[in-house]
């Protein structure tokens, strides 16, 4: 199904472009972009909830290992990446001192999307016993409830529920893959409807938003009836198969390069936005051509790279931060805007 990396690779490419063009309005001072925020507005509400509905499409063949096997391999290759680059955000932006506050590595990085990964494959072995969609109801009460009262884990359990929704919609694949032309369009154009009202500012999918947690849905079961309509688009599978490299490292890039352009004192045009993109995605695309050589920034060391690694549940899955209500460990001057389908700024 290399239709499931290819939406992984253009989520994956859509979030560099949405970290680069905040890391452009910080260093610019601008409030917007013209056309190009627009343009990342429309696709807002599917970003994140993409990436983790496709981790959940992938569930019922992570829960066929060995319960241990399981357990190990998240462990390798989900929370070594997030506790190291979390590491490695603290460290560059100087905010070391944060590192003692376990919230902090919660909900204060940007690696928050390898958190929600964490919480839903621990509990997802539940999915044996519990249907997939009966979790991602619980998730949802938990948001209403839990999340209200914790806001530091209000995240968690909003795009918890994509994550079993995908899980849920496994078994259906094909029957929904097989439905009408008619029926299937009328999905991509609900999707495309919710993106024009994102572009127009008229919808925000946000936490703090507690009904927009359903906007997404209809278009994600769209896009998993077109799936397979799609033709091969090489590159970006090659971006989805390695997507954990591009997420966990492209805003380690951008806030380096931010930090040599203010020091350096030059000027900001639009051309260095396009030099900013270009620094976030071609570094992660070096490292993912020799993966061999930096395997352990992806995977715990000891483990062999191959196509298993590349394809580490992580990053086949997806980045950024959301405003949380609670005081933030990354300065307003150095942090990009939240990367959670709230519009920038």
């Amino acid at each position: 199904m290399t239709w499931m990396d290819t939406f992984r690779g253009a989520a994956m490419l859509l979030v560099v472009v949405f970290h680069s063009v905040a890391m452009y309005k910080s260093l610019s001072g601008a409030d917007r972009v013209p056309a190009v925020d627009e343009v990342v507005a429309f696709f807002d509400p599917y970003r994140m909830p993409l990436l983790l509905f496709l981790s959940g499409l992938l569930l019922r063949r992570a829960l066929d290992k060995p319960f241990g096997t399981y357990l190990a391999g998240k462990a390798r290759n989900i929370l070594w990446p997030l506790l190291l680059w979390s590491f490695a955000q603290f460290t560059i932006t100087h905010q070391l001192a944060s590192a003692l506050d376990p919230w902090a590595w919660v909900d204060g990085t940007y690696q928050w999307f390898l958190v929600v990964l964490v919480a839903c494959f621990l509990v997802a072995p539940l999915t044996r016993w519990i249907p997939a969609l009966v979790m991602a109801a619980v998730f949802a009460l938990a948001y209403l409830t839990i999340g209200q009262q914790v806001p530091e884990l209000a995240r968690i359990f909003f795009y918890g529920p994509f994550f079993f929704l995908g899980a849920g919609m496994q078994r259906w694949m094909g029957p929904l893959q097989r439905l009408p032309v008619w029926v299937g369009l009328t999905g991509v154009l609900v999707a495309v409807a919710v993106g024009a009202l994102s572009a127009a500012g008229e919808l925000a999918v946000h936490q703090n938003i507690p009904w927009t947690l359903l906007a997404p849905m209809p278009g994600l079961l769209a896009l998993l009836w077109l799936g397979p309509w799609l033709p091969r688009a090489p590159g970006l599978e090659a971006v989805g198969r390695h997507s954990v490299i591009y997420y966990v490292s492209h805003t380690a890039v951008l806030l380096v390069v931010a930090d040599l352009w203010r020091a350096a004192g030059w000027a900001v045009h639009w051309s260095t936005l396009v030099i900013l993109f270009l620094a976030a995605f071609g570094v992660p695309a070096f490292m993912a051509a020799h993966r061999s050589r930096f395997n352990g920034l992806f995977a715990f060391p000891g483990v062999r790279p191959g196509r298993e690694a590349g394809r580490a549940d992580a990053g086949r899955a997806d980045t950024g931060r959301a405003d949380t209500g609670r005081s933030e460990p990354i300065s307003a001057t150095r942090s990009l805007p939240p990367e959670d389908g709230r519009p920038a700024g």
